[in-house]
């Protein structure tokens, strides 16, 4: 169809959708130092920026493993109220908290660690990097 300058091509459409360039990125969070909880925050921020200006998709998993654990814990993060409102503000955020690392605080602290609403335990933090850089993921380590 050809709509005075310029013309309705559905094939060029389909292809610009086809070829346009999605990103996955795995951040791993493994130390409980505020500095390092805070960059995971900032990465978010400034990945979901820079992709939304280039109309790219994009897609982020949080993986929290050893003493970085204490980022999705509902008792000790420092960091709730903004990662409630990151996951709120992009779709496409997850959060996942290392199980094994969990249990063994759990252990260690002889008490019940409660986490944060929106995250998910992951039988191992650190397979599930693997599993999502086998499946072509970047890896950002906090």
């Amino acid at each position: 169809m050809n709509f005075g300058a310029w013309t309705y091509a559905p094939q060029a459409v389909a292809a610009e959708v086809a070829t346009k360039k999605s990103h996955h990125v795995v951040l791993l969070i493994d130390s409980d130092e505020e500095k390092v909880m805070r960059h995971a925050i900032a990465y978010i921020v400034n990945l979901s920026r820079a992709y939304s200006e280039k109309d790219e998709p994009l897609s982020i998993e949080v993986v929290a493993n050893g003493s970085g654990i204490k980022l999705f814990r509902a008792d000790t993060s420092p960091f709730l109220k903004e990662l409630t409102a990151l996951r709120g503000a992009y779709a496409d955020v997850t959060y996942s908290m290392c199980g094994s690392s969990h249990a063994l605080a759990e252990q260690r602290e002889n008490k019940s660690i409660p986490v944060m609403d929106g995250a998910r335990l992951v039988p191992f933090g650190i397979s599930r990097v693997v599993e999502l850089q086998e499946q072509g993921w970047t890896l950002i380590q906090g």
